[in-house]
């Protein structure tokens, strides 16, 4: 069984599927990526450097950017990342009976 899952060969995350500690390592596509801190089973790992505004692509889908420098190895989450769907989506919320 597979510790990780990538579904796209353009992915520049992983999703992790358990618990890996700080200095573990992932082989993946012929490099081997050495995480950075602790991070827990069903968050997603950088497995290439992110630039600052780059797009966070999973499944081979944007599924956000990077609000700063995100290091290959590193936790990809809400302090460093943010959606994208302020100009693609309006909402409208109401009650339902």
């Amino acid at each position: 069984m597979n510790d990780f899952i990538k579904l796209s060969n353009k992915d520049n995350v992983i999703t992790l599927l358990r618990n890996f500690k700080q200095n573990e390592t992932i082989k993946i596509d012929e490099k081997n990526i050495i995480l950075t801190e602790d991070i827990k089973r069903g968050n997603k790992v950088s497995i290439n450097n992110i630039k600052k505004g780059d797009s966070i692509i999973k499944s081979n889908f944007s599924i956000g950017s990077a609000i700063n420098d995100i290091a290959i190895g590193s936790l990809v989450h809400t302090h460093n990342t943010e959606m994208n769907l302020d100009s693609h989506l309006d909402f409208t919320y109401r009650l339902f009976n």
